[in-house]
């Protein structure tokens, strides 16, 4: 005997939503899918929207399950991270990388002087100095090494994937001059789209991984900075594994002030006096001078 017209048997309502009669009927108990007073039918139209209904609440309710899962897992952490600060176990990074910095310094400076601690003979001083140098240009290449595995190019870019310094070669003893800081001033003369302001970069990613200063970045024009300069020094600090999670995001951060472990990276132009002057740096890069 058919049913009414809209009414169906809750075993085809099984079938239909691919659920067993037991769920329809549960369905039923928690309001998601009409009760008739006529027992073993269910409305076909009711019965649909009913478990529509009750996917798009369960659904829900997973979200803010999940939610509160993280909020809890956030503050779990939250403590632990507090306790290990109070117990010393864990202490800031900026103090961190402020202790390295200085005692990179400390060690630069007592290198620097060791050769005339140890002898007054020119000829041995200057033999002294060489080894020193050698020293001092190995760990500049390894520093060089580190900023190659800083920075990958998009699918986008002409040779994607990651930052080969190999590639502008002549490029490579002028970041070296400028990472190992032995010169107040290092000069770099080359012709347009010769890969100068990726070795800017370069420079720029390994200084702030392994030797946080501030830095003043200048170039030409205003344009040049937020157009050009400022998307891909952001694709740098956001691919860079050891720099992403340094990076203060948010309100703080400006297309002309990056901060980055609490290390101001200032983007400055020719045309503003004010930009120039107003932080003091560590290492300041000029790029196409000749434009300016």
């Amino acid at each position: 005997m058919s049913e009414p017209s809209g009414l169906i048997q809750i075993a085809q309502a099984a079938r239909l939503l691919m659920i067993s009669e037991e769920r329809i009927r549960q369905l039923q108990k928690q309001g998601y899918i009409p009760r008739l007073d006529k027992r073993g039918v269910v409305p076909l139209v009711g019965a649909v929207q009913g478990y529509l209904r009750y996917l798009k609440d369960d659904e829900r309710r997973t979200a803010k399950s999940a939610a509160d899962s993280r909020v809890r897992d956030a503050r779990a952490l939250e403590i632990e991270l507090r306790i290990a600060e109070r117990s010393r176990d864990l202490i800031p990074l900026e103090d961190a990388l402020s202790d390295m910095a200085e005692l990179a310094a400390l060690v630069r400076a007592e290198l620097a002087g060791l050769p005339a601690r140890l002898t007054r003979i020119l000829d041995e001083r200057q033999k002294i100095e060489t080894e020193i140098d050698g020293v001092l240009a190995r760990l500049s290449e390894r520093a060089a090494q580190k900023a190659q595995s800083l920075g990958v190019y998009p699918e986008t870019a002409g040779l994607p994937g990651p930052r080969n310094p190999a590639l502008t070669p002549y490029m490579l003893p002028w970041s070296a001059a400028v990472h190992r800081g032995n010169y107040r001033r290092v000069v770099a003369v080359t012709a347009a789209q010769s890969g100068k302001t990726d070795s800017m970069l370069d420079v720029i990613g390994a200084r702030l991984d392994q030797r946080p200063a501030p830095i003043l970045y200048v170039g030409p024009t205003k344009e040049f900075l937020t157009d050009q300069f400022e998307p891909r020094l952001m694709a740098l600090l956001d691919d860079a594994a050891t720099l992403s999670n340094k990076v203060v995001r948010g309100r703080r951060m400006k297309k002309t002030l990056k901060s980055v472990a609490g290390v101001r990276v200032r983007l400055a132009h020719a045309g503003s006096s004010s930009a120039l002057k107003s932080d003091p740096a560590a290492l300041a890069l000029i790029d196409e001078y000749d434009e300016m």
